[in-house]
């Protein structure tokens, strides 16, 4: 499976108590504040992986890993995190995927189902935020927006204000995604959520959080 990675750098210079700042125009630009994303972070091309190291350390290599090499016991935890994460992918996309994508003329469904779960989970969420906003729109009640397209199990979704936050109750990053109150934009899937939707921690109101990350199979398959 797939990482996902961010950093902040942040520096200061201090002579004799007195901090030391270069001009405007000689300052490289502030590194920007850490953005929960989608895309994943590839291992590095000396990468070796540990046959030896338990499955929770390796499930989110799989898709570089020779099963054929694993202990009998890894590899039979290993495959079965794999159904799992299948089984939580198909019930995804039971509740969102066709409702969400198939009607959008420039998203490829099939591939959007094929990607990997959490990031599947990510495009959906996030598309299930704009949709709501956009019911409540015309409901006037998140119950009344909710009760149109019933939600995932372990998805939530909140009212704060003219704030939509939509989460997923397995996302290992504990993401949110923030849409505000109003009509669905115009413009294909892609372009809307990279326009409305922000992303934040969940437990709070997520509209003034980062836009969407996508990761390149995201995008491929959401028609860009």
């Amino acid at each position: 499976m797939r990482t996902w990675a961010a950093a902040v750098g942040i520096a200061a210079v201090s002579v004799a108590g007195v901090v030391t700042l270069a001009p405007d125009h000689d300052r490289p630009a502030p590194a920007p504040p850490p953005q929960p994303s989608a895309t994943p972070t590839l291992p590095p091309l000396d990468h070796v992986d540990d046959y030896s190291a338990p499955a929770e350390d390796l499930i989110d290599h799989v898709d570089h890993l020779d099963f054929d090499r694993l202990p009998p016991d890894t590899r039979a935890e290993l495959e079965a995190e794999l159904a799992r994460r299948d089984a939580v992918a198909g019930q995804l996309w039971a509740a969102y995927g066709d409702a969400l994508l198939d009607g959008d003329p420039q998203a490829e469904p099939v591939l959007a189902r094929e990607l990997p779960t959490y990031e599947l989970a990510y495009v959906l969420v996030a598309a299930r935020a704009e949709q709501l906003a956009a019911a409540v729109a015309r409901t006037g009640s998140i119950d009344a927006a909710r009760r149109q397209m019933p939600d995932h199990p372990e998805v939530t979704a909140s009212l704060d204000g003219d704030c939509v936050t939509v989460a997923y109750g397995q996302d290992p990053f504990a993401r949110a995604f923030g849409a505000r109150v109003g009509p669905v934009g115009a413009g294909p899937l892609l372009e809307r959520l990279e326009r409305s939707v922000r992303v934040g921690p969940a437990g709070a109101p997520a509209c003034d959080g980062a836009p969407i990350a996508l990761s390149p199979g995201a995008v491929v398959a959401l028609g860009g």
